[in-house]
């Protein structure tokens, strides 16, 4: 799954167009306009619309070493209610409508640089490619249109 994959990128926006008032989350915390929040924040992160601070990586700095880095990226399914990094989080998002208009422009933007574009490094990962952030994006949308039944 890739979301420079044209095919990819329609059936998630079409998940996307599937949330509603009603979708209820099968695991986490976040709302539904929280989620859709939380998902455009890291598309932004990987195209440099949003900076966040490199945390201190302790144990997690294996996540740089790219045999680990490519298993998490390309294979390792994501886990269900992880923690994530605070900047990610939007809590006072509370329009659907809003919400998911703005994660499908963000989604369009990331869409139009293409795997060959720059692309920001990632604060656990470091460098990434294009390739990298494609499958990143898409396997990130994927786990949260999961949590909430799309």
């Amino acid at each position: 799954m890739n979301l420079f994959q044209s095919s990819h990128r329609a059936a998630l926006l079409e998940r996307i167009h599937q949330l509603g008032p009603d979708s209820q989350r099968h695991w986490g915390t976040m709302e539904l306009p929280a989620a859709l929040a939380h998902m455009r924040r890291q598309i932004e992160l990987a195209l440099g619309e949003l900076e966040l601070p490199t945390p201190k990586l302790g144990a997690l700095a294996l996540l740089r070493l790219p045999v680990l880095r490519e298993l998490v990226i390309f294979g390792v399914p994501f886990p269900k209610g992880a923690k994530t990094a605070p900047g990610l989080l939007q809590a006072d998002a509370d329009d659907i409508d809003e919400e998911r208009r703005q994660l499908e422009a963000v989604i369009e933007r990331a869409a139009q640089r293409g795997t060959d574009g720059p692309w920001t490094p990632h604060p656990l990962f470091g460098a990434l490619g294009g390739r990298a952030w494609g499958t990143l994006m898409a396997r990130h949308l994927d786990h949260h249109l999961r949590q909430f039944g799309v």
